[in-house]
């Protein structure tokens, strides 16, 4: 990999207080590892930066297409969080010469120019660089230099070449069918336009001469380049996307040893036509596979195939399985269409080992998050891009995912009437969620019991609805703080009037309130009291 000193596509340094695991980058890194590395370094003068290992210290989270995105440090790496007194710093990276094999299988269409850009850019101005070291170059930047190459000058000589190449390229030639498994190329194939109808693999000799170029258009099979030692790619514009019915590519040689390679699709593309795809099947979304469960059922079914200890270092993992028509894709976890679906009601319960990002659901149609996360002791991923403007309760929502640690403050409350037992026994979880809105909120029985790490302020939260039963045979916030033995912060603007006996003004506390926490009394609610204006 070669890094860019002089590269913009830089995040950071961020500064760590051993709590922070996520940082975020503003470029296009194009959801693949290998375009972001990672450093982390000590605080303090002469200390050498370290490079962090994708998959084992962190992860990247970015939508396709995305201009932004996130490094997740994960917690079987050396840095979980990154310490006081470390920095850690992002950077967009390409390779200068990467050897690839073509990959067709699934079509594939140009993704990666900008990369390529950056890399020619680099060359012109490494090139202006050794001009001006041996030529007296004016600063008019109009003005034309007195080099003279074979009798003419340097303006001319370059205007001969670029026509001689024009006219190479305009050049008429009908496309060559090919029906077999091996395409042998010379020089003679210059600019010549293939269609490979079956799998095949393009054989490219060496010493082929700069500029020297061959268009391939694939109507079935995959395709492999194979070229000779020492010729490289230095851009590979090919990306996994939907069954196309064609695909192009254009192989560029642009030294001895340089080829440059590009792509694109054309034909069948992937809009959805209404009705076309339905429940239980895969179907095409922005250049990728989804696929649409048939029902709450199905969705579990489907997410227990990522429950596998081998997958849980990659959050991005994917997984190959049949559809209800046959068609069998590799996706992962985050490719799910939620189309059809209002619940995900146990939808992670149990899966001990499952660990991968699924921030990117749409949600918006959910309404019950009950025990989604029940006993999912391995997840720790962001739920960032997850919207719950239509749910109404939470019940056990993480309950027992004892890795979880993410924040949740973007949730959208106001419509919740319960979250009881929604982070019990989640221990690690320590986020800010005092910013919550809740507005029809009736029960938030044992909401925290047990969560050990949690000391977040939660004393703005509107908890008036939140009143006892008629026969007090329980009240709404029975053990809700229960074994939060980190947990100390004012809770005295909550609204707890009628936590009182029925003769008197004598409070009367929810049973186990705060038993086995950290809360002290001058921090505890006013129970019975009047609430505060």
């Amino acid at each position: 990999m070669t890094i860019l000193a002089d590269s913009e596509l830089l995040a950071g340094p961020f500064e760590g207080n051993g709590s922070v695991s996520q940082f975020t980058f503003n470029f296009r890194a194009f959801g693949s590892p290998e375009f972001v590395a990672v450093w982390v370094k000590e605080d303090a003068p002469g200390t050498e930066a370290e490079m962090l290992s994708h998959g084992v210290d962190y992860s990247v989270t970015q939508q396709p297409n995305a201009h932004t995105g996130r490094v997740n440090l994960l917690p079987s790496g050396k840095y979980p969080t990154l310490p006081t007194g470390y920095l850690i710093a992002i950077a967009g990276v390409f390779p200068e010469f990467q050897g690839i094999p073509f990959r067709a299988s699934e079509r594939f269409f140009a993704v990666r120019h900008e990369f390529a850009y950056d890399y020619t850019v680099n060359l012109i101005k490494q090139l202006r660089r050794d001009i001006h070291r041996v030529f007296d170059i004016p600063s008019d930047p109009f003005a034309v230099p007195r080099i003279w190459i074979n009798g003419v000058t340097l303006e001319e000589y370059i205007r001969m070449l670029a026509d001689a190449e024009v006219e190479r390229a305009f050049a008429p030639k009908a496309p060559v069918m090919v029906t077999g498994s091996e395409l042998f190329l010379d020089r003679e194939s210059h600019r010549v336009p293939y269609i490979l109808l079956n799998e095949c693999t393009v054989y490219v000799p060496e010493g082929m001469p700069p500029g020297w170029t061959c268009d391939f258009q694939r109507a079935g099979g995959p395709v492999t380049f194979d070229t000779p030692e020492g010729m490289h790619w230095w851009s590979v514009d090919i990306s996994k996307t939907i069954q196309h019915q064609y695909a192009w590519a254009n192989l560029l040689c642009v030294s001895e040893s340089v080829m440059s390679l590009s792509g694109d699709v054309y034909g069948k593309g992937n809009e959805v036509e209404p009705g076309e795809y339905g429940p239980g099947e895969f179907l095409p979304i922005n250049g990728e596979w989804f696929y649409r469960p048939s029902d709450a059922l199905d969705l579990r079914m489907r997410m227990a195939l990522w429950d596998d200890p081998a997958l849980a270092g990659d959050p991005h993992s994917l997984v190959t399985f049949t559809d209800v028509k046959g068609n069998t894709h590799s996706i992962p976890a985050n490719n799910i269409d939620l189309t059809g679906i209002d619940s995900l009601f146990q939808t992670f319960m149990g899966l001990e080992h499952f660990n991968q990002y699924v921030g990117g659901w749409d949600t918006s149609r959910i309404r019950s998050f009950n025990q989604t996360f029940s006993g999912a002791e391995s997840f720790n991923q962001p739920l960032d891009g997850w919207v719950t403007s239509r749910s109404t309760s939470f019940v056990r929502f993480l309950e027992g995912a004892i890795a979880f640690n993410q924040p949740l403050d973007h949730f959208d409350m106001t419509g919740v009437f319960s979250i009881r037992e929604m982070l019990k026994g989640a221990e690690s979880f320590n986020q800010p969620i005092g910013s919550w809105e809740f507005e029809v909120l009736e029960d938030m029985r044992g909401v925290l019991d047990g969560a050990l790490g949690f000391n977040q302020p939660i004393g703005q939260w509107k908890v008036g609805g939140v009143v006892p039963q008629l026969d007090w045979s329980y009240t709404g916030m029975d053990r809700a703080l229960a074994n939060t033995s980190s947990f100390d912060q004012d809770l005295t603007p909550w609204c707890v009037s009628r936590y009182k006996y029925p003769t008197g003004s004598q409070p009367r506390p929810p049973f186990e309130f705060s038993i086995g926490s950290a809360l002290q009394a001058h921090n505890a609610p006013y129970w019975g009291e009047p609430c505060q204006e």
